[in-house]
């Protein structure tokens, strides 16, 4: 199984939230590792359910704004991809 990662925010406290996609089921998530002093506990969510909370706090935001951007990304990599030769000619 192969991840790919994206840092999303990262507190004051310590406390971190990953963009995490399993790059064979296509599967992406939030992970949230709390800082050590708080225990350390990692959570995750599908970033359907981290997002349907509402919350107010930055990660919130960081989120959407990364998704944002990975869209962007992926419609850019899309229009300037090379085409396929053209079998016809």
């Amino acid at each position: 199984m192969t991840l790919s990662s994206a840092e999303i925010y990262r507190s004051q406290n310590g406390d971190t939230w990953w963009l995490i996609r399993d790059d064979a089921s296509h599967q992406v998530y939030v992970r949230h590792e709390a800082n050590p002093a708080s225990g350390g506990h990692v959570t995750e969510m599908s970033v359907e359910d981290f997002l349907s909370r509402r919350g107010s706090g930055p990660e919130y935001a960081a989120t959407q704004e990364l998704l944002k951007a990975k869209d962007e990304e992926t419609k850019l990599l899309a229009r300037t991809a090379p085409l396929p030769p053209d079998e016809s000619a």
